[in-house]
Order: structure tokens, then sequence, then C-alpha cells
């Protein structure tokens, strides 16, 4: 279906007109910024890698959780880069990557006290907690919009709302076979 919205000039499917809308929308105020800037700079990225979403957590109970090999399976199809950023939130997964996949150079904003992420625990936090946990989702959403390709699972929020940021030709799912909205 293509959808228009004459008074801001979109005209797409609805990929094309939402990757639009995030473009004109997606901005943080300056405190915000500054701290998402910092910590995107704090993990020193090469100018060109891979981006991973490896869910964990209580996501089992959503979707099945995709086993790390589909990852690396997927992305050496796509490319030979062997430089990786990984937005996860259970450190094991990055330890897996590493033990697995010695060759690859695997980069994370997520600590090695994390194990998960459990929506009831987030709940209970302070504003103080919930905001850093947030600033750190949206510097890890950056740097995967950022990178040369996107491996992930449409079936989450980050794999959809990344769908819709990237170039198509950017975004790959383990999952599904074909972005989505559910």
């Amino acid at each position: 279906k293509i959808y228009s919205i004459p008074q801001l000039n979109l005209r797409g499917d609805l990929r094309q007109v939402s990757r639009e809308l995030i473009t004109m929308t997606w901005k943080y105020n300056p405190e915000i910024r500054k701290k998402v800037d910092k910590l995107k700079n704090s993990i020193h990225l090469p100018e060109q890698y891979a981006g991973f979403h490896i869910r964990g957590g209580d996501k089992f109970i959503e979707a099945q959780i995709q086993e790390i090999d589909v990852y690396m399976k997927r992305k050496e199809e796509l490319s030979t880069m062997k430089d990786i950023f990984v937005l996860t939130d259970d450190y094991s997964v990055i330890e897996n990557l590493q033990k697995n996949y010695p060759d690859y150079n695997f980069y994370t904003l997520c600590e090695e006290t994390e194990k998960g992420y459990f929506h009831q625990q987030f709940k209970k936090q302070d504003k103080k907690q919930k905001t850093g946990q947030l600033i750190k989702l949206f510097a890890s959403m950056d740097l995967l919009a950022d990178s040369d390709c996107f491996i992930g699972t449409f079936s989450s929020n980050p794999g959809m709302y990344l769908g819709m940021r990237m170039d198509r030709e950017k975004t790959f799912s383990v999952d599904v076979p074909c972005w989505q909205i559910w």
C-alpha cells in the first residue's frame, strides 16, 4: 500500500514513510545528546562494522531466542567484516561470541553484570537507573543504525525500528523473512 502525506511531502510504502518520519522526529535534547554521544564514543568502533541485536532476558515469552550461530552464519553470507557491534542485555552473549568466534572483534555497551532484561525488574528501578538504561539503549540504536549491515530479529522492537530507520538493503532478520509491523 502506498501512503501519502502531502503536508509533509511524504509518499511511499509504510517502511519508506516511516523512515522519513523517523528522520524528522528522532532528535535528542542537548543533555541527552551529550550523554548518548559520550557512550557512543566510549567504545571506539572502526569506521566500518556490522551490527547485531541479540535478544535475551524475558524475550523468550514473545518469540523464540535465536542461537548466536544463526547471526554469524547470516553475517558471513553478507559480509567479510570482522568488527561487530552487539546490542544485547545479557553479557553471556558477548562471552559466547568471543569464545566461539575468536577471529572477530565484538563491541558492546552491555556490562559484564547484565544477565538479561526483565521488565518487572526494570519497573522497580528509580528514575535515574531507568534513564541510564534508556540512554544506553538510544546510543546502541544509533550505533546499529550507523552500521554497514544490521542483523537482528524483525519480531523485536529494535529490529522492527531499525528496519524502518535504515536502508532496506542494510537490514536483515534471522527470524522472519520480511520486515513487518507487528
